[in-house]
C-alpha cells in the first residue's frame, strides 16, 4: 500500500514559531508556556519531557520572576498587565498575523467610540484566540459563533465586523451577508453602516480546497489531530464529506488494520496543530499493520 502524508499538513507559522520559541527559551532555564501552546496533548507531552511545562492566568501571581511564554493565540490586555504586577518575565510568541489583528481591532473600537458603534467577531466563544481579539475592545466586542447570535447586535448603530484568524471562510461570507440583509430590514444602508474586515489568516483559508483534493487521491485518509482542535475537527470533516474511508485518529495506536482492508493507497493529513513527528509516527505504523 503506498502511503503518503499530506505536504500542507502539520503546523502553521505561527505555531512554528511559537515552538521554536519556547524550546530555545528552555536552553536557559526554567520556562512555562500560559495555556498548552497548542492543542494536542502529544506536542504538549514531548514540550514538557523537556522541561517546557503549562500554567493557567490563576497561577500567574504565585510565579513571580517566572519566565512565561504566551502562545501564538494571543492574549488581552489584561495579562499583560497581570505580568507587569507579578514580575514575570514574558516571552511574547503571539503570532504576527493575529497581533495584526488585534491592532486592527483596536483601532477600529476607537473610531467606534466616537460614533455609538460596535465591535463584532466572528468566532468561538472562550476560544483563546477570541478572548485576546476581545479584550482589544475593554471586552464589550460581540462574539457571534452562528445566525442566532446576531440578534445581539443593533441594526440601528454602526458595525465593524471581525474574525478570528482560524474560522471558516465561508462561514464567515454567510454571516457578513446576513448581518447586511438586516441592516437593511432596520431600514439603514449597509454600505455606511457595516465595515467587514476579513481577518481570517490566508494559510487556514486555503487549508480547505487542499485537503479536500488531497482525501480525494487516495483509498483511504487517515487525519491525525488531537481531539480538542476546532481546526482539526473541521477538517476532518471536509476529509470524510470527500471520502468516507476517512478515519481520525489523535496517536498511531488508534489506527485499525481492518481499515486498509483491500486498499492500495493511503494518505495522512493533520490539523494546524499536527506536529510532523506524530504524522511520521503513524505511517510507520501503518506500515507496520501491513505486515
Amino acid at each position: 500500500m503506498e502511503i503518503t502524508i499530506d505536504p500542507d499538513a502539520g503546523f502553521c507559522i505561527g505555531v512554528t514559531r511559537a515552538i521554536r520559541m519556547a524550546e530555545e527559551a528552555a536552553k536557559k532555564g526554567p520556562v512555562a508556556t500560559l495555556g498548552d501552546i497548542v492543542h494536542n496533548p502529544e506536542e504538549v507531552q514531548r514540550l514538557k519531557n523537556k522541561g517546557i511545562g503549562s500554567v493557567t492566568h490563576t497561577d500567574l501571581p504565585k510565579m513571580q520572576g517566572s519566565v512565561i511564554l504566551l502562545r501564538a493565540h494571543g492574549e488581552p490586555p489584561s495579562t499583560y498587565e497581570t505580568a507587569q504586577l507579578c514580575d514575570l518575565n514574558l516571552i511574547d510568541a503571539t503570532c504576527p498575523i493575529v497581533a495584526g489583528v488585534q491592532k486592527k481591532i483596536k483601532k477600529a473600537y476607537k473610531e467606534a467610540l466616537t460614533v455609538n458603534g460596535q465591535i463584532a467577531i466572528y468566532g468561538k466563544p472562550g476560544h483563546p484566540e477570541t478572548i485576546g481579539l476581545k479584550g482589544q475592545t475593554g471586552n464589550t466586542a460581540i462574539v457571534i459563533s452562528e445566525t442566532a447570535d446576531l440578534d445581539t447586535i443593533d441594526y440601528n448603530r454602526p458595525l465593524w465586523l471581525f474574525a478570528q484568524t482560524t474560522m471558516q471562510p465561508a462561514k464567515f461570507s454567510l454571516i457578513a451577508g446576513e448581518i447586511r440583509k438586516r441592516f437593511i430590514q432596520a431600514g439603514r444602508n449597509p454600505d455606511e453602516m457595516l465595515r467587514v474586515s476579513s481577518t481570517i489568516c490566508r494559510y487556514v483559508s486555503g487549508r480547505e480546497a487542499k485537503i479536500r483534493e488531497f482525501a480525494r487521491r487516495f483509498d483511504v485518509i487517515v487525519f491525525v489531530s488531537g481531539a480538542n482542535s476546532s481546526n482539526g475537527n473541521y477538517l476532518y470533516s471536509c476529509c470524510k464529506e470527500e471520502n468516507p474511508r476517512s478515519y481520525f485518529v489523535s496517536h498511531a495506536d488508534e489506527l485499525k488494520k481492518e481499515w486498509f482492508a483491500g486498499a492500495s493507497s493511503a494518505g495522512i493529513s493533520g490539523a494546524t496543530s499536527t506536529p510532523q513527528w506524530l504524522m511520521e509516527e503513524v505511517k510507520n505504523r501503518m506500515m507496520e499493520l501491513e505486515k
